[in-house]
């Protein structure tokens, strides 16, 4: 009878789809809302540095991917600095342990220990696949980066805003990222449809519904 969404830009989704058209639509918002932190918002798009903040998933299959990408592009790309996050579900020491291959990396690879918010303030870029973690980055003034696998179906949480984003497959790709112009407009357009995704929590909604 009802749907209920965690932010408008999903309850907009919803509405474009004529099968779904005789159902009230409404958004309840989130307890994954973010706060719009005004230290991180008042950062400037610009490149202030050339540190990327890697966050995949918290499966471990993808965790490789991304780490491995990073890696490669680090060895190459001394001059860019890479902080790896791992899902809060996934141990950092337990991972490397298990996978001796993350232990000895280029001087510009750092694990990440700190708070997400603290790591939004160090990087510029961000580079990510399927995790949600990239609508409270893209807000915080970071660039959007989607790595993707050739010929393997995108798992974008951004696909709505691909006018707004960049694509990379190779290191080629990134250091091309990296190194090219910044379109401030399209950034400040893809924090607006960010915020939107996860809003604060409205039990009002839920109280109007049941009576």
């Amino acid at each position: 009878d009802v749907i209920l969404t965690s932010g408008e830009a999903q309850k907009k989704q919803l509405e474009n789809l004529k099968s779904l058209k005789t159902i009230l639509k409404t958004t309840l918002g989130s307890s994954r809302s973010f706060k719009r932190n005004k230290t991180i918002e008042s950062k400037p798009v610009q490149k202030q540095s050339n540190t990327c903040l890697v966050v995949p998933e918290g499966v471990v299959g993808e965790m490789e991917i991304m780490f491995d990408f990073s890696i490669e592009c680090a060895k190459k790309l001394q001059d860019i600095n890479f902080i790896l996050r791992v899902h809060p579900s996934v141990s950092l020491k337990d991972f490397t342990e298990r996978k001796k291959k993350y232990k000895n990396t280029p001087k510009n690879i750092n694990y990440s220990n700190d708070d997400l918010d603290d790591d939004l303030l160090k990087c510029n870029y961000v580079l990510y696949r399927g995790s949600s973690v990239v609508f409270q980055a893209v807000v915080a003034g970071l660039i959007p980066l989607y790595l993707h696998i050739h010929d393997e179906m995108k798992i974008d949480p951004l696909f709505e805003i691909d006018d707004m984003k960049m694509e990379v497959e190779t290191i080629q790709h990134f250091e091309n990222a990296v190194k090219g112009p910044i379109c401030n407009a399209k950034i400040r357009k893809a924090q607006d449809y960010c915020s939107k995704v996860f809003v604060p929590f409205d039990k009002k909604i839920l109280e109007k519904l049941i009576s």
